[in-house]
């Protein structure tokens, strides 16, 4: 059975970028582009695991992955960052 994947990012190219590196690897991937639009799907729709950028306007990753631990039972979720921070 395919893994099945909720990826949400908020820049279209990584997010393409990303489903395409998942669905190499024989994982069928759902995008969102919002944290929003992620949580609308994910209350219709259960996946096996939740993948979401950190920083994204409106509903952030940390803010969704609340919300599924909260509402939503033992969905796992990854949250992922590409920004850097200079000290």
């Amino acid at each position: 059975m395919l893994t099945k994947v909720r990826l949400v990012e908020d820049n279209r190219d990584n997010l393409r970028l990303l489903a395409i590196c998942l669905e190499f690897g024989g994982i069928l991937v759902e995008q969102a582009i919002s944290g929003s639009e992620a949580l609308q799907r994910l209350e219709c729709e259960s996946f096996d695991v939740v993948v979401s950028d950190i920083r994204m306007p409106g509903l952030n990753g940390c803010e969704l992955a609340r919300h599924i631990f909260d509402n939503l039972g033992s969905t796992p979720v990854v949250l992922m960052t590409g920004d850097q921070q200079h000290e």
